[in-house]
């Protein structure tokens, strides 16, 4: 489910505790991930992005509800 699609969107709400060490494990990951990228050539890292953007859009194509 996305967050679009929760009943009281777009008034959520959320206990920064419960959320504040997967945040700060995600963002961790991200400038790992960032600095990879940025150690591969101009060429590799290109075909990286549009793998991910591809994936992600076959993900969420699949996650979508029928009708």
């Amino acid at each position: 489910m996305y967050i679009w699609e929760q009943p009281d969107w777009p008034r959520l709400t959320w206990q920064d505790g419960s959320i504040a060490a997967p945040l700060a494990a995600v963002r961790h990951d991200q400038g790992r991930l960032i600095g990879r990228m940025e150690a591969l050539g101009f060429k590799l890292r290109e075909e990286a992005v549009l793998q991910t953007l591809t994936q992600d859009v076959v993900k969420r194509h699949c996650q979508r509800k029928p009708g």
